[in-house]
């Protein structure tokens, strides 16, 4: 049972949590991105933020399929899925079931959000406690998890924001309460695989550790209960990605597209790339590092120093001293040894490359991700063991915790506000918007040309049509997904192209959109299938 003092600060973590994650969004995306029927706060040309929107609209409104997650009318004729979208599944299957009873216009990234920053927060003082932490240094502590530069870095990719999902499991993980904790790590694993699948790859094999300790130095489970649950999380999962509609696509982008260019390079914990007020970032192998970024922050950073020194000072060890935190470094390393790739960095510089053909590098292209388990791990074992040792000091200890928190948010809040979110509504950029919006309403099919190349004359003006055609519920053969199937994306170019040199017809109700430049090299039999319009310098 828990003291009255314990219940005081439980309820004043859980109050942190929810504030925490109100100002953390709108100090970064203004307060308007909590209102549901404002999307116009994320329609940024380029910004990942507009593919989760236009998938989500897509498959709101298109008609429902099965698998229940298939995503239809974005990127047509792609029979694709809302996961690859990144519309975040555990949200946008069950607000689909409830369209009728929702506004026209209704996002949710912004609430999304506001849950992920306060659950982020919540299980950070849940982690600290279970790590030993006193009450008001865990407290004080949850709000460097909760602010952590990593998850900060992560906001315009609303669905990899659930980073509680990992710290939830290492809560489990320390955690030795038998049920308790099991059924914690089951659920939120369960819970991951309608989230994304690089935190369901992070969350299985946390799972596992969950599982190996409480077989091997718990001994709370028997080998016969371990296989159990593990073949069931297993199923789960594969259960869940076919209900999503993953299994959707035959021919995806593989061929290790990707791998070494958004690894994690070895400067990742000190390098503050572009999020510090205090520092300049550091140079990296290649662009896409930003992937493995992984900076602990000045106040963490000085942290481990102190301890490290206190450490050795008083002749401690620095490595752990029990099987179970063995067991979890081993686990976070080896996911950080993944995260490095076959190309391991250290600045520009390679110092280890190996050949493989393993398919997770093809799989999970973007491996710096990895790096998370252990940031969490690296960053909770910090502030739980200052918390201890300065807990000694009454509350002197106590201020010197607010004062690296002072630190903390004084070298991350001035790069809180996100620069290109929007605070007013979206203009189209095109000027004859109405007349485009007539011709999407008449169009069975809208066809732009070239198909899922992320522009049509100039880069990233696809958006502008592509926001019609959700408004509109059209299908359009442009959208960003994580994954395409490539035999069709190909197909679909070389039947175009041929359409363009007069060989086939398009179906009535069809449009095509492309630039003027391709009108030349276009056949007399094209020309004659139908009525030419140039409207705002794009080719109808």
């Amino acid at each position: 049972m828990q003291s009255m003092r314990d219940r005081y600060w439980t309820y004043l973590a859980l109050g942190t949590s929810l504030v925490l994650a109100w100002f953390a969004v709108t100090l970064q995306f203004g307060v308007r991105a909590m209102d549901p029927g404002f999307p116009d706060w994320f329609m940024v040309q380029g910004a990942d933020w507009t593919q989760h929107y236009f998938g989500w609209v897509y498959f709101r409104f298109s008609p429902w399929h099965w698998p229940p997650g298939t995503l239809t009318g974005y990127a047509y004729p792609m029979f694709s899925s809302m996961g690859y979208t990144d519309v975040i599944p555990l949200v946008a299957l069950p607000l689909k079931a409830f369209s009728a009873w929702l506004p026209e216009t209704f996002q949710y990234i912004g609430w999304w959000l506001f849950l992920c920053f306060a659950l982020q927060t919540w299980f950070g003082y849940r982690l600290l406690r279970i790590l030993s932490a006193p009450a008001p240094f865990a407290w004080l502590g949850s709000i460097f998890l909760g602010l952590s530069p990593t998850l900060l870095f992560r906001d315009g990719h609303p669905a990899l924001c659930a980073h509680w999902v990992i710290t939830a499991l290492w809560c489990s993980y320390i955690n030795d309460q038998p049920g308790k904790s099991l059924r914690l790590a089951t659920i939120v694993t369960a819970l991951s695989a309608w989230i994304h699948p690089y935190l369901t790859s992070m969350a299985m094999a946390i799972y596992l550790i969950v599982v190996i300790k409480k077989v091997w130095i718990t001994r709370s489970l028997n080998y016969l209960q371990a296989a159990g649950l593990a073949i069931g999380v297993l199923a789960w999962t594969l259960l869940s990605f076919y209900l999503i509609g993953y299994f959707n696509l035959q021919g995806t982008q593989q061929g290790g597209l990707g791998v070494g260019e958004f690894s994690a390079n070895l400067n990742t914990w000190f390098n503050p790339h572009t999020e510090s007020a205090f520092w300049s970032g550091l140079p990296w192998a290649a662009p896409g590092q930003y992937e493995g970024y992984g900076y602990l922050g000045t106040s963490v950073l000085t942290m481990i120093a102190a301890l490290i020194i206190f450490r050795i000072s008083h002749q401690r060890g620095l490595w752990p001293t029990t099987r179970s935190a063995w067991l979890a470094l081993l686990a976070a390393t080896g996911m950080f040894v993944f995260a490095l790739s076959p190309k391991w960095t250290f600045f520009q510089h390679t110092f280890f490359h190996y050949e493989t053909q393993l398919s997770l590098f093809q799989t999970f292209r973007s491996t710096g991700r990895f790096i998370w388990p252990l940031y969490y791990l690296i960053m909770g074992w910090t502030l739980a063991n200052a918390s201890r040792w300065w807990s000694r000091y009454g509350w002197r200890g106590w201020a010197i915790l607010v004062v690296f928190l002072g630190i903390h948010l004084a070298e991350f809040g001035p790069k809180l506000p996100n620069p290109v979110a929007r605070h007013e509504r979206y203009v189209s950029p095109l000027p004859s918007v109405k007349i485009w919006d007539s011709v999407f309403l008449s169009s069975d099919h809208v066809w732009i040309y070239p198909p899922y190349n992320n522009r049509i004359r100039d880069e990233g003006d696809d958006m502008a049509f592509m926001e019609i055609g959700a408004r509109t519920h059209v299908p359009i053969s442009e959208g960003g997904l994580a994954r395409r199937d490539d035999r069709m994306a190909y197909a679909m170019m070389d039947t175009l192209t041929a359409r363009l040199h007069g060989i086939g017809q398009f179906e009535p109700g069809d449009v095509m959109i492309l630039s003027p430049e391709y009108l030349q090299n276009a056949g007399e039999a094209f020309r004659s299938q139908g009525f030419l319009y140039l409207i705002d310098g794009y080719l109808l």
